[in-house]
């Protein structure tokens, strides 16, 4: 009991403090508007003052744009004129590589790019080396603006077949930036070059047909996240299988039908391996900790109920107290019976026997 009472006694005196606080920013605020009222009505009786002379103008911001570039300003490789606090950062890297098994012989890459960098980048190219692999043709990405994706296509001659580590060489503008890792399956078996020809109306299909698999795996996502299960690596690979879908529809709409037929067969493969992650995921390990900090509102709900109860009866208790005290202290008279004398009850008795 003297723990509860030391334990309502800080909450009290935690409230109190607060209803303080509260009071002096009040008394403070009432003073700050005594005093700007005072201010206020010795600014009117006094005489008025010339004013100061006039300050110099501001010296000129710095302009930075198409039309006026100062020295101030930061130019980066894509000659655009930046804000001086604008950092150039030119990087971009290998989002994809597909297909991922290829035959023999001539074949063709498709390198998707992402610009990781800040500013736009011109003449995006790469090369492919490796066992038995050599590089005859490529295709290189004209801009990439920052943030976005495109296609850089590779003809290659594998001669060898077997899971081949290839060595991604990265350029822009003719100058070597990065080497990247991969690896390729080649097969025995040649895969005959067909003409490169394109159905826009069948690409367009193609895309649509895509939508309603999107959805079905953003479904059992979002099925398996409400459920517990461990998708939080999933959620990215969903989120850029989305984008993909919108540059193929891009694609379309500017007549590249090369990259957009390349985009649905990249979606497609995407999609099975998200439906395959989503099926092999497993649920997540709740600790006890976990348990504990995902219901604190409720335990701190319920600790707060008691203490309120508590007090509650701790009052009650002691108000009673106090009444049972001040009872005792009221002295109730006594009340005197007259009793009645011998001879008087002799006289009623005579009385009696006379009648």
């Amino acid at each position: 009991m003297k723990k509860i009472k030391f334990i309502i006694g800080i909450i009290l005196v935690i409230i109190l403090s607060v209803l303080a606080f509260a009071q002096n920013d009040t008394n403070a605020s009432d003073n700050s508007t005594v005093s700007a009222s005072v201010i206020n009505e010795t600014q009117n009786n006094t005489t008025p003052v010339e004013a100061p002379p006039e300050s110099p103008p501001a010296e000129p911001s710095v302009v930075c744009n198409a039309e006026q570039c100062d020295s101030e300003c930061v130019q980066c490789s894509d000659y655009i004129c930046h804000s001086p606090n604008f950092t150039c950062i030119e990087k971009f890297d290998v989002d994809k590589i597909t297909p991922k098994t290829t035959g023999t012989g001539i074949n063709q890459l498709n390198i998707l790019l992402k610009n990781t960098g800040s500013v736009d980048l011109y003449n995006l190219y790469a090369e492919v080396s490796g066992d038995g692999i050599t590089t005859l043709e490529r295709t290189a990405v004209d801009k990439l603006a920052a943030g976005d994706k495109d296609y850089a296509f590779v003809k290659i001659n594998a001669t060898k077949a077997g899971m081949i580590d290839l060595v991604v060489k990265l350029y822009m503008k003719s100058t070597l930036v990065d080497k990247v890792i991969g690896q390729l399956n080649v097969t025995e078996e040649k895969i005959a070059i067909v003409q490169e020809t394109y159905n826009e109306a069948q690409i367009a299909a193609n895309i649509n047909s895509l939508k309603p698999k999107y959805k079905i795996v953003e479904a059992e996502y979002l099925a398996k996240k409400d459920s517990g299960y461990n998708v939080e690596l999933i959620y990215n690979n969903l989120k850029e299988t989305s984008d993909d879908i919108k540059n193929a529809q891009i694609y379309l709409s500017e007549k590249d039908f090369k990259k957009a037929s390349i985009s649905v067969g990249v979606i497609n493969e995407s999609l099975n391996e998200l439906s395959s992650d989503l099926k092999n995921a497993k649920k997540k390990n709740i600790t006890l900790m976990d348990k504990i900090k995902n219901n604190m509102i409720y335990f701190g709900s319920i600790a707060a109920a008691i203490i309120s109860v508590f007090g509650a009866w701790t009052l009650i208790r002691s108000k009673s107290k106090e009444h049972i005290d001040k009872l005792k202290k009221i002295k109730i008279p006594k009340l005197k019976l007259k009793k009645k004398s011998p001879e008087k009850k002799a006289k009623k008795a005579k009385a009696k026997r006379k009648e």
